[in-house]
């Protein structure tokens, strides 16, 4: 009698491994928002269902968020406004017909649909609640997005700390407003935007020696418009630096 073939244990034996790995995954898989919850906007349900078929939630949310970006971007009166590339980065001084966000309806539900597919998306919970606030003039808007961060890392005590700059935004004060921000932007994932306002309320409230040098790690921002304002405001501050020294 020949003896029984051993061709299949190397194949069965990776499989059980397989499972039992898996097995083990499903216990340290993190909650997600359910179906039912669902913040696909208009065209996505489709991709967005893909996405949740495939396990690839983060791709799904990094996708949306560029489309994010890449709307936020956009104008609706580029022919109107010849500054309306600067106002997504608080470079320029927006007009009242700007303050209520009406040039971007779409932002908050856009917004919804990156953290419904990937509520952990840090990055993505700053931006736009840094966005919101300080260039739209949304606050409510903002903290709302911040509960949503919190709802699935209720430990992140940054957003805690965004959320104060926040409020304290309503009552223009600028140097608790800073002394919040600048403990946001230690974190690697706070956007360059926030470091730019963190900067700007530095200088507004007379700390300069700081605005200084959190514009130094702007200057080699990916996004020129960032890079040369830095180097701009820099230039401006160095003298006030020496002047108080």
């Amino acid at each position: 009698m020949k003896p029984a073939s051993t061709a299949w244990l190397l194949p069965a034996g990776a499989l059980a491994c397989l499972l039992a790995a898996q097995f083990m995954a499903e216990g340290k898989r993190l909650p997600y928002p359910g179906v039912s919850e669902s913040r696909t906007f208009a065209g996505s349900g489709m991709r967005d269902a893909g996405f949740l078929a495939f396990g690839a939630r983060r791709l799904g949310a990094d996708t949306a968020f560029i489309e994010l970006l890449q709307y936020y971007a956009s104008h609706e009166n580029h022919d109107e406004d010849p500054n309306a590339g600067f106002y997504v980065y608080g470079l320029a001084p927006k007009p009242e017909w700007k303050m209520e966000g009406g040039d971007y309806p779409e932002f908050m539900a856009r917004a919804k649909r990156v953290l419904w597919l990937d509520p952990y998306f840090r990055f993505a919970v700053f931006y736009a609640a840094g966005a919101l606030a300080f260039n739209q003039n949304r606050p409510q808007e903002a903290l709302e997005i911040l509960d949503i961060g919190r709802k699935w890392l209720p430990k992140e005590w940054k957003y805690d700390l965004l959320a104060a700059a926040i409020t304290y935004s309503k009552g223009q004060e600028s140097a608790r407003q800073a002394a919040e921000l600048d403990r946001v932007i230690e974190d690697p994932d706070a956007p360059d935007m926030l470091r730019q306002l963190t900067a700007f309320l530095n200088k507004k409230s007379g700390n300069y020696r700081r605005a200084y040098e959190i514009y130094g790690t702007l200057l080699d921002s990916s996004n020129a418009g960032y890079a040369a304002n830095a180097a701009a405001q820099r230039k401006i501050l160095k003298p006030l630096i020496d002047k108080a020294s």
